[in-house]
């Protein structure tokens, strides 16, 4: 004990040199076979996934569901499509001509226009009907 106290223990340095370990989050989830982390936010395809838990859950109950859950992770939160980046309940409180503007800027919610699925339907209804005339 008194050995260890003694001042030539405390100045020596050590002689093995420690390797340098890579120890980020992707390199470690590497290492152990780790999934990605669940996502914040969602996506349009964490719809799809969330349908097939809940399908899961009522097929095979609770411990089905979380199995799901753990094989493929939905995002935290998945924000409404077709609001134009805004919440819900604040797109849905914009007046009529706002509305408009902001789907005209952005052109990416225009394929998910309800007015223009309300013509498509007309028109493959009338196309319907005139193919069963000839």
């Amino acid at each position: 004990m008194l050995a260890m106290l003694s001042g030539d223990m405390t100045e020596s340095t050590p002689l093995t040199e420690t390797p340098d370990v890579d120890n980020s989050d992707a390199a470690l989830r590497r290492r152990f076979s780790l999934s990605e982390p669940q996502r914040l936010n969602g996506e349009e395809r964490d719809f799809n996934i969330a349908a097939l838990q809940v399908k899961q859950f009522h097929d095979g109950g609770i411990q089905s569901a979380k199995l799901q859950q753990g094989l493929n992770p939905v995002a935290m939160h998945t924000a409404p499509l077709d609001t134009c980046g805004f919440p819900e309940e604040v797109y849905h409180n914009l007046d009529g001509h706002l509305r408009r503007k902001l789907r005209a800027e952005h052109p990416e919610n225009t394929g998910k226009n309800p007015d223009r699925l309300y013509a498509s339907l007309i028109q493959a209804s009338r196309n319907d009907q005139l193919s069963m005339r000839c």
